[in-house]
């Protein structure tokens, strides 16, 4: 278990500092950056979006309607939650708005987690990001 706290705190301290300087920005001036809104499959929020799926099935997920309040670019990074599930998906073009993600033919009674993590492309590269939720068809 130390294992995985240790490997999240090194992937997400980063975005955790950069938050922290950008709200103290906004304290000192009383203005500053602000996260992106990450919008997957048009739908807007924090909540995660559960989606069904078949064993073999390759579902698509689009965030190029995600936008930044600020009006920064945006970059993306797609990735697969590990330690939730048994099953591995594969995701292509994880650096894109938009991918495209490959059930394994052995997918049943399981979840796929995965995570769009939206960076604006300002002076702190403030984050945002959305979890979405495959199920197996069927699963309870």
């Amino acid at each position: 278990m130390k294992s995985i706290s240790e490997t999240y705190y090194r992937q997400f301290y980063p975005d955790h500092l950069n938050d922290f300087i950008a709200r103290i920005e906004w304290a000192e001036t009383g203005q500053g950056n602000h996260n992106p809104a990450v919008i997957v499959n048009g739908e807007n929020g924090t909540d995660a979006i559960v989606i069904m799926g078949k064993a073999g099935q390759t579902v698509t997920l689009d965030a190029s309607a995600s936008s930044d309040p600020d009006g920064d670019a945006l970059s993306f990074r797609w990735w697969q939650q590990n330690g939730i599930g048994q099953t591995k998906a594969e995701i292509s073009h994880a650096t894109s708005s938009s991918v495209k993600v490959e059930i394994p033919a052995t997918f049943m009674n399981d979840e796929i987690h995965i995570i769009c993590e939206v960076h604006d492309q300002s002076k702190y590269a403030l984050p945002a990001y959305r979890r979405i939720i495959i199920k197996a068809t069927g699963q309870f």
